[in-house]
């Protein structure tokens, strides 16, 4: 129970955070964005390894058969991925993750964006939708 608290906590915080204002391309103050197309289907990311820091048009596309979302954290201070998600299984958010957000709930065959605010750091990305079996699809492997 605890476990999908913590979760749900990732969950509601990752939509409800970062930078994600919408860029009128046409306006001259929008700032200059770079694009990245994330392909998610189960349980696993089809994702560039870098992107270049600033503002970024996330896109991501569903080829999978469940609903999958995507979460993005920067790692400071030299921490990985594997911490990480010791830290989920332990049912804390270390203090050196920051929640960005990212694109909503996706549905198959669908495709959702936000804009994010990218500073240079190390970032992961992951869905903690849960599987009809109940389990996170980041526990399954969906993170990157």
């Amino acid at each position: 129970m605890r476990r999908l608290v913590l979760l749900s906590a990732l969950a509601l915080l990752a939509c409800g955070s970062g930078e994600k204002k919408a860029a009128d391309s046409s306006s001259a103050t929008a700032p200059a964005q770079n694009w990245a197309t994330i392909m998610a289907q189960e349980f696993t990311f089809d994702a560039p390894d870098t992107l270049p820091a600033g503002f970024t048009r996330v896109n991501l596309m569903n080829h999978g058969v469940e609903p999958h979302h995507l979460v993005v954290v920067r790692l400071d201070s030299g921490h990985v991925v594997g911490e990480l998600l010791q830290s989920v299984s332990a049912e804390k958010v270390p203090n050196w993750v920051t929640l960005l957000g990212g694109p909503n709930a996706t549905m198959p065959g669908s495709t959702t964006e936000t804009l994010i605010e990218l500073t240079p750091g190390n970032y992961a990305i992951l869905c903690v939708i849960p599987s009809t079996d109940g389990t996170p699809h980041v526990a399954k492997g969906m993170v990157r």
